[in-house]
């Protein structure tokens, strides 16, 4: 089942849910570039964030909810239904993922940012009660590795940290929450407040 919901209000409600985020207070207005900066070196992101002089990335995807047995991930074994694909674009198309890849080599927080809900309704309820984070999940494009075909792929994910990169099934090991990324984010501010105390 396709989202019911647009990519940039669901990107507006975490951009949101993160500069409110008690764990890291942002240090700089958020950096949303233009179509043509996007496609640049350096770009692939939606947004930039910065929390105490370090950078997050983020590329906002949506989420299609899968229910039924028919689908690929069931007839392999590796879901069952219901559970959540978010698709990353086709290189034949966009350089996105190659110019994330490229991003985070630098060494940057880079992620793609991808909602456990699907309707505006589960929106609503998730941006009213500050869970956006919490209903979502990070996945960093070196955990889907480089795409080297023109075909589709998508990233098959469930509630319980559990994913998969498709067409041809590699796990994703380490799925990150949003623990995992208020984790990774507090540990990268106090290493920069280290390197210039």
């Amino acid at each position: 089942m396709k989202p019911d919901i647009s990519e940039f209000s669901y990107g507006y409600a975490l951009t949101e849910d993160l500069i409110t985020w008690a764990g890291a207070p942002v240090t700089a207005a958020p950096v949303f570039p233009s179509l043509i900066a996007e496609g640049q070196p350096g770009g692939g992101f939606d947004v930039c964030l910065e929390f105490g002089g370090v950078p997050l990335f983020l590329q906002f995807k949506l989420s299609d909810y899968m229910k039924r047995r028919t689908v690929r991930e069931t007839a392999l074994g590796l879901f069952e239904p219901p559970f959540y694909r978010m698709h990353i674009r086709p290189r034949k198309h966009s350089r996105q993922h190659e110019l994330l890849l490229a991003l985070e080599a630098t060494g940057c927080d880079v992620f793609y940012a991808a909602p456990v809900f699907h309707t505006p309704k589960e929106l609503s309820e998730s941006y009213l009660q500050q869970r956006t984070i919490q209903d979502s999940r990070f996945f960093p494009p070196s955990s889907i590795g480089a795409l080297l075909d023109d075909e589709s792929h998508h990233v098959a994910f469930d509630t319980n940290a559990i994913a998969w990169c498709l067409s041809q099934p590699i796990k994703i090991e380490h799925p990150i929450s949003s623990e995992g990324l208020a984790r990774r984010v507090i540990a990268r501010i106090h290493d920069a407040e280290a390197r210039y105390a």
